[in-house]
């Protein structure tokens, strides 16, 4: 019987998938045409090659045998051009290749970072599987084209990393499905194939650090932390999220976290700023205090006040009371000087107060952290 653990696992990988049903589609529709130009393009000039061929040699007559290269030749005089065998052993790779990656089925979205391995590492070889598509669609160009050349197309049916894809690749990317420890979920892995429209859904395993990926929030990336992947009632706001995540024209990752991490949204569609970007939905309750694979304390309470600083900078900007920009900027500095939570509080506190959020204990709170 699977455990309870794995069971929540797959379910958490089953909703993301769901997801992301759009995208998949859309990866897999592209591909499937691709292969269907390729077998289309055989069809029409490899499988008479031979017997062209055979008619051109007795054409040549008995003079031309061992001087003149029939199939080259038929190819000169013939209007419908013919692959030569090289290139039809070439296209029919390039087919194949197509149809080993629609045959991965679900199993294409999907990384599964094994216990202690490396987020970058599993992300790299995913992407660079599903990206044979798009090699193999480079190579059937070059063939169609008469340019292929076997030292420098050959490696691309392979493996097609995701530093290869050009732009056009990029917005096409197959969506993802990562799942990983908490312990190994290193964010800044991530970060550089968060280009085009690579949307990316982490399913995070166990306890995680705080606010995983604070670091990755940029002007033209969307960037959220929701509920468990596995919650069978996800909040109206983790929904619009997912929604949101989809529909967002542009590279996008969003992390399921349990109930003791951060959870917030950054939209770039929001709006210009950088207040309307970004929404705190709820910090958490409790301070690192223990390491959580090799993040330590140290890192989790920085990534933590990462966050806090940003949506304190939001706040300022929005704010246009010079009175209201000092009591902020006095509550940093005490921030800043405290060894313990406690000041943290307060501007966590303040934050909440200015985004008409409730505090940690489900309070409505107020400005200077008086309750009503």
């Amino acid at each position: 019987m699977p455990s309870d653990e794995g069971v929540q696992r797959e379910q958490g990988v089953r909703r993301a998938l769901d997801a992301l049903a759009g995208r998949r589609a859309e990866f897999r529709a592209a591909v499937e045409t691709a292969y269907a130009q390729a077998r289309a393009f055989l069809a029409a000039h490899g499988p008479r090659s031979d017997e062209r061929a055979r008619e051109t040699a007795l054409e040549l007559g008995p003079f031309a045998g061992g001087r003149v290269d029939a199939a080259r030749f038929a190819a000169l005089v013939t209007a419908a051009r013919v692959l030569s065998p090289e290139e039809e052993t070439v296209l029919r790779r390039c087919a194949e290749v197509m149809d080993e990656v629609l045959a991965r089925g679900d199993g294409l979205f999907v990384c599964d970072v094994p216990a202690g391995g490396s987020l970058r590492a599993a992300v790299e070889a995913t992407l660079a599987e599903a990206g044979r598509a798009f090699g193999a669609a480079l190579v059937f160009q070059a063939v169609k084209s008469g340019s292929y050349r076997a030292e420098e197309h050959a490696a691309a049916l392979r493996a097609f990393p995701y530093c290869r894809w050009n732009r056009g690749e990029r917005l096409l990317a197959p969506p993802l499905v990562v799942s990983v420890d908490g312990g190994d979920l290193h964010a800044g892995a991530l970060a550089e194939y968060l280009d085009g429209r690579q949307k990316i859904l982490v399913v995070a395993r166990g306890a995680v650090t705080p606010v995983p990926l604070a670091r990755l929030v940029a002007p033209r990336t969307y960037v959220a932390q929701v509920s468990d992947a596995s919650a069978s009632d996800p909040c109206a706001t983790d929904v619009e999220a997912l929604a949101r995540v989809v529909a967002f024209d542009g590279p996008a990752v969003v992390a399921f976290v349990p109930e003791s991490a951060a959870r917030f949204v950054h939209d770039p569609g929001a709006g210009a700023t950088l207040a309307k970007r970004l929404r705190v939905v709820a910090l958490p309750k409790e301070r690192a205090r223990a390491a959580v694979g090799g993040h330590s304390v140290a890192q989790q309470r920085e990534e933590l006040a990462h966050l806090v600083e940003l949506t304190e900078l939001a706040a300022l900007a929005a704010t246009p009371s010079p009175v209201a920009h000092q009591a902020a900027a006095a509550t940093v500095v005490a921030a800043g000087a405290a060894d313990d939570g406690a000041a943290v509080s307060a501007l966590t506190s303040w934050l909440l107060a200015q985004a008409g959020l409730p505090s940690s204990n489900g309070a409505p709170a107020t400005p200077g952290g008086a309750r009503p």
